[in-house]
């Protein structure tokens, strides 16, 4: 297992990252292109390694893959947990600095900060009802008191009768 690194040293590769995130992430495009990317990386990895935060025969895919990478995830993992039903955190579920400033370089509207936009029925969770459709709520009352289809298990009949008769 790789030895902990300390936060002094994090903090000033992640500021790094910061300051780079539109090379770093950005979209390709005709600024941007992959040895624009790749020249970047290899910066922070420079940076990474005057931090002995790396050795020396590492590349820039290690930085960024398995060192960003694993931060971002642990990050990651802490802020859901917060949000998890039954779950407390604890001490060591505590977003910090190294924390936040990761969670500012994902950003705000990025897919991995906030998840996707979408109901437990896999339809846009922000509908809102299109204005060119009227709802006929004279229909929607008429339909009111017709009882629902779907049965509870109460009155279901017991398929094992061997098991209830204790």
């Amino acid at each position: 297992m790789a030895p902990r690194v300390a936060k002094s040293h994090k903090l000033p590769l992640l500021n790094m990252i910061k300051q780079k995130k539109s090379i770093l992430f950005g979209n390709f495009s005709s600024d941007l292109d992959n040895k624009a990317k790749t020249n970047a990386w290899n910066e922070v990895l420079l940076k990474a390694k005057s931090l002995q935060i790396v050795s020396a025969e590492r590349n820039y895919a290690f930085v960024r893959d398995k060192v960003y990478g694993a931060w971002k995830t642990r990050t990651l993992e802490k802020r859901d947990n917060k949000t998890k039903t039954g779950k407390g955190g604890g001490r060591e579920k505590v977003l910090d600095d190294m924390d936040f400033l990761i969670l500012d370089i994902i950003g705000k509207d990025s897919v991995a900060f906030d998840g996707l936009n979408v109901g437990e029925s896999g339809a846009p969770a922000n509908l809102e009802q299109d204005p060119d459709i009227p709802i006929d709520t004279e229909i929607l009352s008429e339909h009111a008191d017709i009882p629902s289809t779907h049965s509870s298990t109460s009155n279901r009949p017991n398929k094992r009768p061997h098991l209830s008769q204790n």
